[in-house]
């Protein structure tokens, strides 16, 4: 039910790809996944057969002064509306919104991360690991089965290895959807001689 490209085209006016996968493109990034397709029958139907069938009201906590989150929640709300769920945009202050998110008293909040090297062991111990501060990026989940695949992955040498055990993580990662994945940013520069 996200419609991801109105939010590529509206809120960051085309500049940014369709993210298909919990880890960013580049070493071991597995560009075959679907990622979240936008499908709103689908989306109805899989609501029609949850316990929200008659619909829910949920809150999204979004950081005061980011109009990207901000533009990205009514979007959502737009989009999310249409299959019965009522979104409650609380706009608070950046401090307020990490500390709910870290003490884990929120229901949803638009948020970003970026990769600091090439290689995706940073990001899926950030972002998957469970169990322990950051809370698999705040999101709660714990699966001790993936837990075990990234110490593996983070350990191999082998690099073909390596690329099957992080592609298996990715599927895994996307199947459970703790987190909806919407776009990669592009970097921009400027230079000059």
């Amino acid at each position: 039910a996200t419609d991801k490209d109105a939010i590529i085209k509206t809120v960051y006016f085309g500049q940014a790809k369709l993210m298909n996968s919990p880890i960013p493109q580049g070493t071991y990034w597995d560009k075959s996944l679907p990622g979240y397709p936008y499908d709103l029958e689908k989306a109805k139907k899989l609501m029609s057969e949850s316990a929200g069938k008659d619909g829910f009201k949920m809150d999204m906590q979004v950081r005061s002064g980011n109009t990207n989150f901000a533009n990205t929640a009514i979007i959502l709300k737009d989009a999310w509306a249409k299959i019965g769920v009522t979104v409650d945009i609380q706009t608070l202050e950046t401090s307020v919104v990490r500390t709910n998110y870290r003490d884990g008293n929120f229901m949803s909040t638009p948020s970003a991360w970026t990769n600091d090297m090439n290689d995706p062991t940073q990001i899926v111990n950030y972002a998957m690991r469970g169990g322990a501060s950051p809370f698999a990026y705040w999101t709660r989940y714990n699966n001790p089965d993936v837990n075990a695949k990234i110490t593996k992955a983070d350990l191999e040498q082998d690099a073909k290895k390596r690329e099957v055990l992080y592609a298996e993580l990715q599927k895994t990662y996307l199947d459970a959807a703790p987190l909806v994945f919407v776009s990669y940013l592009g970097a921009t520069a400027g230079w000059r001689d």
